[in-house]
C-alpha cells in the first residue's frame, strides 16, 4: 500500500532496500508505483530502478560528516527476475556487476555498505553461495555486507576485517507458527555499527523480540 512509504518516513527509515525476490510480483508497472511511493516521501532506495542501470546505482548519503554509499542487490538464483535494459529492474547479484558498481563509487565515498537478499529460507547458517557473493563484495571493495531472506538470524563473520551478517531475520514480519516450535531460537535483529573515517566499521548484532509484528529491542 503506498500509505506504508510514509510509515516508513514517519519511523524514521534514511534508506531502503528494494533487492527481494518479490519485487516483481506484481510486475514491473507495480514496481515503478512502488518507486513513486518512496520518492514521494523523501525515501531514498538501492537496488531496484526504473531501469537496470538506476538499479545498480548506488545511493549516496551524507551521515555525520561521512559519506557512505549504500548498493543492494538479489542473489537467489541468477534468472529469478531477468533484468532488461531500459526497463524497471531488480538489481541481481552477479559478480562482474557487483565489481564495476562498487568500483563506480568507491573513490567517492567512506564507506560501501551493501544489502544483499539471498540464502536458503529456515536454515541458520548461511550457504556457500551467500558466502561467495558477500567475499566478491568485499573483495571489491565493500565495507560492510548485511544479508536478509532466510526469515531466521543466520551466523556472521568478519572476512579481511569487514563484517559480513548473512541474515538478520524477521523485522516486521511475524514468525509463522511452525517456526515458533523451535524454541529458544533468534529470529530478529539489528546491527549497530559504529563509522569513523579511514577506519573498519565496527559492527555489533542486537537481538530484537517480535510482539505483534513489531520489533523490539530484548533487554531479557
Amino acid at each position: 500500500d503506498p500509505t506504508n512509504a510514509k510509515a516508513l518516513k514517519d519511523a524514521g527509515f534514511k534508506i531502503v532496500c528494494l533487492a527481494n525476490n518479490h519485487s516483481l510480483d506484481y510486475d514491473r508497472p507495480a514496481l515503478v508505483e512502488t518507486i513513486a511511493a518512496l520518492e514521494r516521501n523523501g525515501i531514498p532506495f538501492a537496488g531496484a530502478g526504473r531501469t537496470k542501470a538506476d538499479a545498480h546505482r548506488a545511493v549516496i548519503l551524507n551521515v555525520k560528516g561521512l559519506k557512505v554509499a549504500f548498493l543492494a542487490y538479489l542473489g537467489l538464483f541468477p534468472a529469478i527476475l531477468p533484468e532488461r535494459e531500459g526497463k524497471p529492474s531488480v538489481a541481481m547479484a552477479e559478480a562482474t556487476a557487483i565489481r564495476r558498481d562498487i568500483a563506480a563509487v568507491r573513490s567517492q565515498v567512506d564507506f560501501v555498505i551493501v544489502s544483499l537478499h539471498a540464502g536458503v529460507e529456515r536454515k541458520r547458517h548461511h550457504s556457500s553461495r551467500q558466502e561467495n557473493i558477500a567475499h566478491t563484495m568485499v573483495d571489491a571493495g565493500a565495507d560492510m555486507v548485511i544479508g536478509h531472506h532466510p526469515h531466521v538470524v543466520q551466523d556472521f563473520e568478519t572476512y579481511k576485517g569487514k563484517p559480513i551478517f548473512y541474515s538478520l531475520g524477521n523485522f516486521v514480519f511475524e514468525p509463522s507458527a511452525s517456526c515458533r516450535q523451535e524454541g529458544g531460537k533468534h529470529w530478529s535483529g539489528m546491527i549497530r555499527a559504529t563509522l569513523e573515517r579511514g577506519k573498519p566499521i565496527v559492527a555489533t548484532f542486537e537481538e530484537l523480540k517480535l510482539v505483534g509484528r513489531q520489533p523490539r529491542l530484548n533487554h531479557n
